[in-house]
C-alpha cells in the first residue's frame, strides 16, 4: 500500500510539473494572441509579456508598454485561458465514475490552471492589505477607475507611482472586482476538483498525511516549474 500510494503521489508531481508548463506557456500566448487582436505588438516567452524582439532582462523590456486601464484582449486572453480550463477539466472531471490514466491528467489541468489565477490573486490580496500594490493582470483592468491616476501611461511610470503612492491606488474599489471574480473562479473549481480527486484515488491515498501531500503538491512543485520558466523565458521568444 504504501509503495502504491508512493507512486500516485510521484506521478501526480510529475504530471503537475508537466501540466503547469505547458498552461504557463499557453497563458503566454493567450496575452499575444490577445494583443494582435488589438493591434498592438509584443513579444511572449514562459511567464512574461515583453516589447517586440525584447528579452527580459533588458533595460527597455516594457518600454513601449502603455497602461490603459481599459479592459482589452491583450489582457483578457491570458487569465480567459485559466478560467476556460479550470473550468472545463473541473466540470469533466466531475462527470468521471472511477479513476483512470486520464483521471489524473484531467485533475492536474483543473488544479494547475486553478493555482494559476489562484495564487496570484491571493498575493494580491495579501499585498494590498499590507500596503503594496502587485500588478496583476485582472488589477490591471481596474486601474480607469483610480481617480488621479492620469492614464494612459508608460509601464515605467506606472511602476514609479505603484512604489511611491500605492494608496492612491488601493483605496479605490474598482480595482478588487476583478481579483474577487478570478479568484472566485478559481477557488472553486479547485474545491469542486480536489473532492472528486480524492473521491476518485482515496483507495491510493488511505492516510491524511498522503491526502495532505496531494492536496499540496502544486505548491512543491511550483517554485522548480517557474524557476525553469523564467530561464526559458530569456532564450524563447514569440514575436506576435
Amino acid at each position: 500500500m504504501k509503495s502504491v500510494c508512493k507512486r500516485r503521489l510521484a506521478s501526480w508531481a510529475c504530471l503537475l510539473s508537466l501540466t503547469l508548463f505547458v498552461f504557463l506557456f499557453l497563458h503566454e500566448c493567450g496575452h499575444g494572441i490577445g494583443a494582435r487582436l488589438d493591434g498592438e505588438r509584443v513579444s511572449t516567452g514562459f511567464n512574461r509579456v515583453g516589447d517586440l524582439d525584447k528579452r527580459p532582462g533588458d533595460p527597455d523590456f516594457r518600454a513601449g508598454q502603455v497602461i490603459t486601464g481599459r479592459l482589452g484582449w491583450g489582457g483578457l486572453l491570458g487569465p480567459l485561458t485559466n478560467w476556460f480550463f479550470a473550468l472545463v477539466f473541473t466540470g469533466w472531471i466531475m462527470s468521471l465514475k472511477q479513476s483512470s490514466r486520464a483521471s489524473l491528467l484531467l485533475g492536474a489541468g483543473a488544479v494547475v490552471n486553478g493555482f494559476m489565477r489562484f495564487v496570484p490573486m491571493t498575493m494580491f490580496f495579501i499585498n494590498a492589505g499590507l500596503g503594496r500594490l502587485s500588478l496583476e493582470d485582472e488589477v490591471a483592468w481596474g486601474l480607469g477607475s483610480v481617480d488621479g491616476l492620469g492614464l494612459p501611461m508608460s509601464f515605467d511610470a506606472f511602476q514609479a507611482v505603484a512604489r511611491s503612492e500605492p494608496e492612491l491606488i488601493l483605496r479605490t474599489p474598482g480595482i478588487y472586482a476583478w481579483p474577487i471574480f478570478s479568484i472566485g473562479i478559481s477557488l472553486l473549481c479547485l474545491i469542486l476538483s480536489y473532492r472528486k480527486l480524492l473521491a476518485l484515488y482515496r483507495t491510493d491515498l488511505p492516510t491524511r498525511a498522503s491526502q495532505v501531500a496531494f492536496v499540496f503538491m502544486p505548491m512543491a512543485v511550483w517554485p522548480v516549474v517557474f524557476a525553469l520558466a523564467n530561464t526559458l523565458d530569456r532564450v524563447v521568444r514569440i514575436n506576435w
